[in-house]
């Protein structure tokens, strides 16, 4: 047995275990594999392989790789014994985890549960918000640039170009570890069924973006809470209440109005145009007739008049009930909604990651403590408020 045999049976335990292909091949382009993924996945679907899909044959499959005498007969219970030794010589080697050590091909497997609960979880807040990421977690400041000086002016006669300054606002961000630790009993891994770990990884990756959900979340909480001269929510700038901004077409019409007003350092305007209505609780089914809806009438008009709706198809609705969530300090009112502008040059919020974007398996090891193992999770990354100016808030009631 070699190592592509080993990655082989491991991608048929995935696949046997809910795993997508698609997820599959995104976890081998994370980890410099991607040129032979498909080679991987072909192999994990032949006859040779696609039976071998329990805990038992992948155990096998790596015992076979490093003990050539290896016949194919022993129990689980002893080729758990088997792996786990071979583990503690590599361990004592000084190489560090491998692919072909049991918490290296384990850790695989709970990698692509992760990323495959981390793909499947809805990520509303996060579609607001600028991404990126750095390699330490150091606090980093973001530039919200803008350009001062000649407005792109005429060149003159004489071929002078004149001189523009960068304008710069900053905002801070420190990303924060976040994670959760899961321990599997031996009784676990003596049932040969790798659903447990599987399925306790597809848990812990959607929680994980819903961790996500959570942090974004809090900040519009938190602005919503704190309106006022100069904060990123201001009602002379880019907040809304009473009982005229119910949402409404009327309401999305004002929101919009303030949203094309917008402008820069120099006064100029900056075209924000609405790409995302965000929503929560009841406003959904209304959110949606709004954009959906060929037509808007006046049933109290008395002549001709258009009834073409202006915003048919014009933005994103997008729904997050974590805005109304307990967690909160500060919960959003389920009248309040946000219409937003994303664009690669503003967005509302900042997601900064350490590292991966998505969470990771940082040590799956033997439990000192237990007979089993324990895997430990993680996902570094920080939020902060970015652009006021890409988003209008309205508190939707008086």
């Amino acid at each position: 047995m070699t190592l592509r045999d080993l990655q082989a049976v491991e991608a048929s335990v995935c696949a046997a275990h809910g795993i997508p292909e698609d997820v599959q091949a995104e976890y081998y382009a994370r980890i410099g594999l991607g040129e032979i993924s498909d080679e991987i996945l072909n192999d994990a679907n032949s006859a040779k392989f696609s039976k071998r899909q329990s805990l038992c044959d992948l155990l096998a499959t790596m015992v076979e790789a490093a003990n050539p005498s290896y016949d194919g007969r022993w129990q689980i219970s002893q080729l758990l014994q088997e792996s786990q030794r071979l583990d503690r010589e590599i361990k004592a080697s000084g190489s560090g985890t491998s692919t072909m050590s049991l918490s290296g091909i384990i850790s695989n497997v709970a990698n692509k549960s992760l990323l495959t609960g981390f793909s499947d979880a809805p990520k509303v807040m996060r579609q607001l918000a600028k991404v990126d990421s750095q390699s330490n977690y150091h606090e980093r400041k973001f530039y919200r640039a803008e350009l001062s000086g000649d407005f792109f002016g005429a060149v003159g006669a004489s071929g002078e170009i004149k001189h523009g300054t960068l304008v710069e606002t900053g905002y801070s961000v420190r990303p924060i570890q976040h994670g959760k630790q899961l321990g599997f009993s031996e009784e676990d891994m003596l049932a040969d069924d790798l659903s447990v770990l599987t399925g306790a990884g597809i848990m812990l990756g959607d929680e994980a973006a819903r961790r996500v959900e959570f942090e974004l979340s809090a900040l519009l909480c938190e602005a919503m809470a704190d309106v006022g001269s100069g904060n990123f929510f201001d009602s002379a700038v880019n907040y809304i209440n009473g009982s005229t901004t119910a949402l409404s077409i009327d309401s999305i019409s004002t929101a919009d109005g303030l949203l094309a007003a917008m402008t820069n350092s120099q006064g100029d305007p900056i075209s924000m145009n609405p790409t995302h209505l965000l929503v929560s609780g009841s406003n959904r089914a209304t959110a949606l007739q709004i954009r959906n809806s060929t037509e808007v009438r006046n049933a109290s008009a008395t002549g001709r008049e258009p009834v073409g709706n202006p915003y048919q198809n014009e933005f994103d609705v997008m729904n997050s009930n974590w805005l109304l969530s307990g967690r909160h300090a500060n919960p959003c009112a389920p009248e309040s909604w946000f219409l937003a502008s994303v664009s690669r040059m503003s967005a509302p919020l900042l997601l900064q990651f350490v590292g991966s974007d998505v969470p990771t398996v940082r040590n799956f090891a033997n439990d000192p403590q237990r007979l089993g193992v324990t895997m430990r999770a993680t996902l570094p990354f920080g939020v902060a408020l970015f652009e006021p100016k890409s988003i209008i808030a309205s508190k939707g009631k008086a």
